[in-house]
């Protein structure tokens, strides 16, 4: 690898981030969707070594250096914020375009699952009557039951502000609360137009929501019912599995900040010429 991993003893933490990564990394669903992968399995993702190193260094007690002496978050531009928070660079919120490609690439392997078992499946759409006609999921799906399912993404970060307190507290209780909160956001909508919803969480380490784990057994009866038993399991296991290959590729670039040094120094050059 050319960027160094140091221990994370060298490094001075919060006691309630330290206890969220204990949780994150040793509750018996840890990294669930990266243990869905049988042997001989096609996916459509493959990692790097760097990038799976950079993916698994919170689960062997390790943290990333970024050859970076200043500890600096180059979409923050603050010295010195990675040195006693070392989590920081999975939720600073000046990332918001990272975010969103994070989301965008998971989003875009569940609808392409879906459309696989059968039927039609879309994104983005505004599917509810007022009042909730501002509410956008982010899946449609009509399932080969003519059944109808709407689907809302979401990748938490058990160190932000908004989850460490859930994520410190209990094993999967950050992923709980935040799949809660989408049902209830989206329940009588979907009820309204004769929908069910389904909301999507994962974490930055790779768990899944306890009501994601639901759903992936749906998933996977609603597949065999209308696949080879083989095929149904092989399209289920290689979503999960893909799923957690996308998330670790996109986690390893916002710890590398190979974006955000590129950035910065595009507009050095650009100020050179002005």
């Amino acid at each position: 690898m050319s960027h160094s991993l140091e221990t994370k003893t060298n490094l001075v933490t919060d006691n309630q981030q330290e206890k969220a990564n204990s949780l994150s990394i040793t509750n018996k669903c840890s990294n669930t969707l990266l243990k869905a992968n049988p042997a001989g399995i096609s996916t459509m993702i493959w990692l790097r070594d760097e990038e799976y190193l950079l993916y698994r260094a919170p689960y062997w007690g390790l943290t990333l250096d970024i050859a970076n002496l200043n500890y600096r978050c180059y979409s923050c531009n603050k010295d010195g914020i990675t040195e006693h928070n070392p989590y920081h660079l999975l939720g600073c919120n000046k990332r918001t375009a990272q975010f969103t490609q994070r989301h965008d690439h998971v989003k875009f392997l569940h609808t392409k699952a879906f459309q696989t078992i059968g039927c039609s499946a879309r994104c983005e759409v505004l599917p509810f009557d007022a009042p909730y006609q501002m509410l956008k999921p982010d899946i449609d799906w009509i399932a080969p039951d003519s059944t109808r399912h709407l689907f809302d993404v979401s990748i938490i970060h058990p160190h932000s502000k908004t989850h460490l307190k859930d994520a410190a507290s209990q094993p999967l209780k950050a992923l709980f609360t935040a799949a809660h909160k989408k049902e209830s956001k989206y329940k009588q909508a979907s009820v309204n137009i004769k929908s069910s919803f389904h909301a999507l969480v994962f974490d930055t380490y790779g768990n899944v929501a306890p009501q994601t784990q639901e759903f992936y057994i749906w998933l996977r009866a609603i597949a065999r019912e209308n696949m080879s038993l083989e095929s149904a399991d092989t399209l289920v296991n290689t979503l999960e599995y893909d799923t957690a290959c996308a998330i670790a590729r996109h986690n390893s670039r916002m710890l590398l900040q190979e974006d955000a040094r590129q950035e910065m120094c595009f507009h050095s050059a650009s100020s050179l010429h002005l």
